[in-house]
C-alpha cells in the first residue's frame, strides 16, 4: 500500500515536472521573436539627369528578440512603387536592387517595401526620395526679324558627370503657310541657327520644339511665336509717289526767292 503510494506520489511529481518543463519551453519559444529591424532606400546618381541609369537599392535588417543580435536580413522580398514601380526583388545579404532609366524629370518620394517571411514578424513601409534633373536646363530662340529672318536657339545642358551617357536633343522648327520644316539635331554647343525663306507679306505663326531622346523614351517642349511680314516695310515707291512731293517743294522754295528779290 505505501508502495503504491509512493509510486503515485512519483509519477505525479514527474507529470508536474514534464508540464512544468513543456510550459517554460513553450513560454521561451513564445518570447524569441525576429522582428524587422530597419530598412533604408537609397539611388544612385541622386539626383540624375533625365534618361541615365539609377540604381535604387533597399537595405533590410532583422532583430533576434532572444539573441538581441541585429544582422542582414537574408529572405523576404523588396518593391517600389510609382513612379519607379518594378518587379518584386528578393534579399541577398540583406540587400535588393533594381535600375530604371526612363523616368521623367522632378522630385520624387518613393515608396517602399519589404515583405515578411513566416520566419519574421511583421513588415515594413517606408520611401526614398529621388530627383531627377532635364537635360536641357534652359534654353531661348531669338530672332533678326527680317525677311528672311534668322533664329537662333540657344540650349543650356545640364552636366551629367558620365561621358558615356549623353541625350540626344533635336530641334525642330516650322514656320506655318510658308511650306518650311525644319529639324536637326542640337550640336554640344548648345547653339541652332536657321533662316526662314523670304515670305510675302502676312502674318505666321513659328512653331519651335525640342525633343529630349534615350532608349526609346523622350520629352518635348514647344514655344510658339508670331512672325509678322509688313510689306509696306519692303516696298520701293513708284515714281508719282515721290515726284508729286519733289515738285512741291521745289515750288516752295522758288516762292521764297522771288519775295526776298
Amino acid at each position: 500500500m505505501i508502495r503504491n503510494e509512493t509510486q503515485r506520489k512519483c509519477v505525479f511529481l514527474k507529470c508536474v515536472g514534464i508540464a512544468t518543463l513543456a510550459l517554460l519551453m513553450l513560454v521561451s519559444t513564445a518570447s524569441a521573436y525576429i522582428w524587422v529591424h530597419d530598412m533604408e532606400g537609397s539611388s544612385y546618381p541622386n539626383p540624375s539627369i533625365e534618361g541615365q541609369e539609377v540604381t535604387y537599392t533597399i537595405n533590410v535588417t532583422l532583430f533576434d528578440s532572444e539573441t538581441g543580435e541585429i544582422y542582414p536580413a537574408n529572405g523576404g522580398y523588396c518593391g517600389w512603387f510609382q513612379p519607379v514601380a518594378g518587379p518584386i526583388k528578393p534579399l541577398v545579404n540583406g540587400t535588393a536592387s533594381m535600375t530604371r532609366s526612363n523616368v521623367a524629370p522632378g522630385n520624387y518620394n518613393i515608396e517602399i517595401i519589404y515583405f515578411w517571411t513566416t520566419s519574421v514578424i511583421g513588415d515594413r513601409y517606408g520611401s526614398m526620395n529621388h530627383k531627377v534633373l532635364p537635360y536641357v536646363q534652359d534654353w531661348k530662340i531669338t530672332s533678326d526679324n527680317g525677311n528672311p529672318a534668322t533664329y537662333v536657339a540657344t540650349f543650356d545642358f545640364a552636366k551629367t558627370g558620365d561621358p558615356t551617357f549623353v541625350p540626344h536633343v533635336y530641334y525642330t522648327i516650322e514656320v506655318s503657310d510658308s511650306g518650311r520644316y525644319y529639324r536637326t539635331k542640337v550640336p554640344e554647343s548648345g547653339i541652332v541657327t536657321w533662316a526662314t525663306p523670304e515670305l510675302q507679306p502676312g502674318t505666321y505663326k513659328v512653331y519651335a520644339r525640342y525633343y529630349v531622346e534615350y532608349f526609346g523614351e523622350g520629352r518635348h517642349e514647344e514655344v510658339i511665336m508670331t512672325y509678322h511680314v509688313n510689306g509696306d516695310e519692303t516696298e520701293i515707291p513708284e515714281f508719282p509717289s515721290v515726284a508729286l512731293p519733289v515738285i512741291a517743294v521745289l515750288g516752295l522754295l522758288a516762292i521764297i526767292g522771288r519775295k526776298k528779290e
